[in-house]
């Protein structure tokens, strides 16, 4: 059974699925400006906003092989992660081949705690989870990990980890998650 943070990060989903199905209405995001107070990333086939003053870092692994956070170093307490290519898939194949990634890799005590599709996208082309984890330190951290994808497959992923997750944070990742594969 998932304590306490587990719901906190259900919540968070579930701000997620009414967040984009209101996008989905509306058209969704467009790839002009970042919104006041965040910065556009761009790498690879993803584009992403992410909190204007949080540091790049090196990759963490083969396949995430983008970090920012919301501080340098082990100040950090909350960590997006990219893989901006990460191979030709289903969104909902991309969540299940990384959630397998992370179970193997050494997230210590991983739970998936929800499988919810963004509203109004189909599973082939978004799909999401919340999960948790035991960090290196002993202590619970939450999770959200994305796929997208576009027509031709072209899979992205993100997470974004840490001991405590801002809904607002988590929203706004979701919102402005984008697959670009063009020409670059």
């Amino acid at each position: 059974m998932v304590r306490g943070t587990g719901r906190r990060a259900r919540a968070a989903v579930a701000t997620v699925v009414v967040a984009t199905s209101l996008l989905a209405a509306c058209g969704g995001t467009g790839s002009g400006d970042a919104e006041e107070g965040w910065q556009r990333v761009t790498s690879g086939w993803v584009r992403v906003e992410v909190p204007e003053g949080w540091a790049e870092s090196a990759g963490i692994s083969e396949t995430w092989t983008e970090t920012y956070q919301d501080a340098p170093g082990d100040e950090a307490t909350v960590q997006l992660a990219l893989s901006p290519r990460y191979g030709r898939f289903t969104a909902s194949m991309g969540v299940a081949r990384a959630t397998a990634q992370l179970q193997v890799e050494g997230y210590t005590d991983f739970h998936r705690i929800d499988s919810l599709p963004s509203a109004g996208a189909d599973t082939r082309t978004r799909d999401h989870i919340a999960f948790t984890y035991v960090g290196d330190d002993g202590e619970e951290y939450e999770g959200v990990l994305w796929a997208a994808a576009d027509e031709d497959r072209n899979t992205v992923l993100v997470q974004l980890t840490g001991a405590e997750l801002d809904e607002a944070l988590v929203e706004h990742v979701d919102r402005t998650l984008e697959v670009d594969a063009g020409e670059r």
